[in-house]
C-alpha cells in the first residue's frame, strides 16, 4: 500500500515526461520502478503468505505447552502480516489491471491497507517492549502483563491507529476510474504525510532499536541472577528457556525490521527537502527510490517465518513435530487396506 504520497499524480506526471524527456536514464529509471511495483509484491506474497500461515500453526502448537503474551503477539503478527499482504496485492492489481474503483472502494482499501500495515509494525514494537520489561522485571511482568492485559493493550493500539487514519474515509477519492488519490494539498498534505510516515516507519524503527539495545544489556546483566534463582526449579528453568528463545527470536526479527525499514525512514525524512524540477533526472531518481524503499520495507511482512525458523530452536522443534504428526497420519492411512464387499457383509 502506498502510504506516503499521491502516487497516482506522480505516475501521471512521469508518464507524460517520458515522452518529452531526452534522457535515457530518465526512461530507464521509470521503467525499472514500474517493473518493481508490478512484480515485487508477488515475491512478498509467495514468500510471506504461506510462511505466515505456518507460523500461526506452529505458534498454536507451542501455545499448547504454555500460552504467553509473547506467543500471542507472534501469532497475531503472522495473521496481520497476511492481511496486509493481501490488501497490498489487491491495491497493486487494481492499478495494474485498471480495475473499476469508486470513492467508497478506494477509501476502504486505503484505510484498511494503511491501518493493517502500520498495525503489523506496532505489534512487533509492542512485543519488543513486552520482552524488554520481561527481561528487566521477570517476576513482576508475569503477573502484570498477562495475556488478557496484552490483548487489551494491543486492541487499544489498533483503535488508536484507526483514529489516526480515519481521515482517509473522506480524503481519498477515485481517479481515472481505476486508481485512488488524496484530496489533501499544501500544508494539510504535508501534515498527513509526516504524521503517517512517523507512525508507520520512523517511530517503530526507533523504538525497536532502543528496545533491542536495552534487551541485550538487560539479558547480560540478569542472566546470572535468574539462573541462580531458578536452578533448583525445573518448571521455572523450562519457562526461562522458552522466554529466552522468544526473546532471541524477537531481537533478530526486530533487527531485520530496522534494517529493512531504515532506507524508507531516510527517504521519508528527505522527501520534503528533495524537490526536483518536473521531468528532470532528479524526479525520476526520487520516484525510483520511493518505489524501491517502499518495497524493501514491505518485505518485513514476508520474512518473519524464516527468521523464527533460523533463530528459534523451540520453533523448529514445534515445526518438526507438526511435520512428523502429518507424516505419521499419512502412513497410517496408507497402511489400512480397503475393505471388500464380502468383508463388509460378514460384519
Amino acid at each position: 500500500m502506498t502510504v506516503q504520497h499521491n502516487t497516482s499524480m506522480a505516475e501521471i506526471n512521469l508518464s507524460l515526461c517520458q515522452g518529452n524527456s531526452t534522457s535515457d536514464e530518465y526512461d530507464h529509471l521509470v521503467r525499472v520502478s514500474d517493473i518493481i511495483k508490478q512484480f515485487y509484491i508477488w515475491v512478498v506474497f509467495v514468500a510471506g503468505f504461506p510462511g505466515n500461515i505456518i507460523s500461526a500453526i506452529v505458534v498454536t502448537r507451542m501455545c499448547q505447552q504454555r500460552l504467553t503474551t509473547s506467543l500471542f503477539y507472534v501469532g497475531l503478527l503472522a495473521m496481520v502480516d497476511n492481511i496486509a499482504i493481501v490488501l497490498k496485492l489487491v491495491e497493486n492489481q487494481s492499478q495494474n489491471r485498471r480495475l473499476a474503483m469508486d470513492d467508497r472502494s478506494c477509501r476502504g482499501l486505503f484505510f484498511l491497507g494503511l491501518v493493517f500495515s502500520t498495525y503489523a509494525n506496532w505489534i512487533l514494537t509492542t512485543l519488543a517492549i513486552e520482552r524488554f520489561l520481561a527481561v528487566r522485571y521477570p517476576f513482576k511482568m508475569a503477573v502484570k502483563w498477562t495475556v488478557r492485559k496484552g490483548l487489551v493493550i494491543i486492541s487499544c493500539v489498533f483503535v488508536l491507529l484507526c483514529l489516526i487514519h480515519l481521515h482517509l474515509l473522506w480524503t481519498v477519492i477515485q481517479y481515472e476510474g481505476y486508481t485512488c488519490t488524496l484530496t489533501l494539498e499544501g500544508p494539510s498534505f504535508k501534515a498527513w504525510f509526516y504524521v503517517g510516515s512517523f507512525v508507520y516507519a520512523i517511530l517503530p524503527a526507533f523504538c525497536l532499536s532502543i528496545c533491542n539495545i536495552l534487551i541485550i544489556v538487560s539479558v547480560r546483566r540478569s542472566a546470572n541472577n535468574r539462573r541462580t534463582l531458578s536452578e533448583n526449579h525445573s518448571a521455572t528453568v523450562a519457562t526461562r528457556r522458552l522466554d529466552t528463545q522468544i526473546t532471541t527470536m524477537l531481537v533478530i526479527v526486530a533487527t531485520v525490521f530496522v534494517l529493512l525499514s531504515f532506507p524508507r525512514c531516510i527517504f521519508l525524512v528527505a522527501y520534503g527537502y528533495w524537490n526536483p524540477t518536473s521531468c528532470s533526472i532528479g524526479e525520476a531518481r526520487k520516484y525510483f527510490f520511493d518505489v524501491l524503499t517502499t518495497n524493501i520495507a514491505d518485505s518485513n511482512h514476508a520474512v518473519n517465518f524464516y527468521l523464527y525458523f533460523l533463530a528459534g530452536r523451540r520453533f523448529r522443534h514445534a515445526y518438526s513435530s507438526i511435520i512428523r504428526d502429518i507424516s505419521s497420519r499419512k502412513r497410517s492411512s496408507e497402511k489400512i487396506p480397503p475393505q471388500t464387499d464380502s468383508e463388509l457383509r460378514t460384519r
